[in-house]
């Protein structure tokens, strides 16, 4: 059964990873992202302030590539070619940087605009500055089919009002503040777009920190002076709970021995209960107990300590090792000893967020195995779901000519957020 369960997990990950494009890694400090929506270059251009014949600018073709910055923004960038004709030094300032062309005759370079954050590119020749280019887009989108809502937004409707037919991305992250058991919610959203800005003149990206449902609402304007209404709004709870509970139902087989005398395999009810303990944004305390009985009865819990060990996919997929300790009780039947065992098998999950590209669905593989030579133990469990979730699980025990085997399916149903 468990290496069913592999074979499966497998094959769902291998399809979700072969159907990305392009698969996200990361190298240097530049995070490569997934893409989200299609950008065509071609709907884009560099506009010049001051006319100047002597800079010259082109978007390169085919060089689109999703990042995300450090402030959780995932956003497309492209290469611009920009010469300029002169013998004296030409350089750039864009983005607080100064950026020195190479050549003699025609100095030259290429630079990565970020398209929803392209900002003014300044070209001096010496100190003076003889152009001002910026990156716009020419082609109006229709039915916000340019809006990039992240999956850090999947959980809090987010919604924006006035730039229905312009590119821009948003993303989100959810801070909390106050003591333990007194704690409030905090969303911060990042977002920026191609061709409008503050009427203060910043240009994005913008930052917006909401402490509960109130919507924001601003004006911006475009380079010919037209101004907009925009309304942001989102929905999440005030109250930001540490402690979450589920519970699980479902039928189980259970086979158990006891020496010489051995016990079919049988239907049985089974009972899960999970908690979760969120400790920081990366880390948390688990515990669990699964309950089986028929004629015999099976009860295994734990309690673990979880972190995120590594990401990939763009942050989707996630490994989380599971470090602790279980406590198995174990009896045949009502003449019968019961077992008590204290044991220490170590496991891990491995989670793929929004797979298939079905928001707020998760797929998770786990499992532990036994660190001990004198103790037979596995357990393994898929699970899949958002809020309520199914689980197939896999839970194999033995010590001592003692043995109790239990597989079956699960429904989880969340019954509470606490402190």
């Amino acid at each position: 059964m468990h290496i069913l369960i592999k074979i499966i997990t497998i094959l769902f990950l291998a399809t979700e990873v072969l159907s990305q494009s392009p698969i996200s890694i990361s190298f240097g400090p530049v995070k490569l992202g997934e893409k989200r929506i299609d950008i065509d270059l071609a709907n884009f251009k560099i506009e010049k302030e001051h006319k100047s014949d002597l800079v010259k600018t082109r978007i390169i073709k085919n060089s689109t590539q999703w990042i995300r910055t450090a402030d959780n923004l995932l956003t497309p960038r492209a290469l611009v070619s920009i010469s300029v004709k002169s013998k004296q030094t030409v350089s750039l300032l864009h983005q607080g940087k100064s950026i020195i062309l190479q050549g003699s005759d025609i100095k030259n370079t290429k630079l990565y605009l970020n398209i929803f954050n392209p900002g003014d590119i300044k070209v001096f020749l010496g100190k003076n500055n003889i152009e001002s280019l910026r990156l716009s887009s020419k082609t109006i989108v229709k039915n916000k089919k340019g809006h990039l809502i992240d999956y850090t937004c999947s959980s809090y409707s987010i919604e924006i009002e006035g730039l229905d037919d312009q590119y821009l991305s948003l993303g989100c992250n959810m801070e909390r503040v106050g003591k333990i058991g007194k704690e409030r919610s905090r969303l911060i959203l990042s977002w920026s777009t191609t061709n409008y800005k503050l009427l203060s003149t910043q240009g994005s990206p913008y930052t917006s920190v909401l402490m509960n449902n109130q919507p924001i609402t601003f004006n911006m304007v475009n380079s010919k002076g037209d101004t907009r209404s925009v309304k942001i709004s989102a929905k999440f709870s005030k109250r930001f709970n540490r402690l979450k509970m589920a519970v699980g139902l479902g039928p189980y087989s259970l086979k158990t021995k006891d020496g010489a005398r051995i016990s079919s395999t049988k239907i049985a009810p089974a009972f899960m209960l999970y908690g979760k303990w969120d400790l920081t944004s990366a880390s948390s305390l688990r515990g669990f107990n699964a309950f089986v009985a028929n004629k015999s009865y099976f009860n295994n819990a734990g309690l673990y300590f979880a972190y995120d060990l590594a990401t990939a996919l763009d942050n989707r997929f996630k490994l989380v090792p599971l470090l602790g300790a279980q406590v198995l009780t174990f009896k045949y039947d009502s003449n019968s000893k019961t077992s008590n065992k204290i044991i220490y098998p170590q496991g891990f999950e491995a989670t793929y967020k929004h797979i298939f590209g079905i928001k707020n669905y998760h797929m998770t593989y786990g499992m532990f195995l036994s660190t001990q030579t004198d103790e037979k133990y596995d357990n393994i469990w898929l699970r899949w779901g958002r809020g309520y979730f199914w689980e197939l699980n896999y839970i194999r025990w033995g010590r001592d000519n003692r043995d109790a085997t239990t597989m079956g399916i699960s429904i989880g149903i969340p019954i509470g957020k606490y402190f």
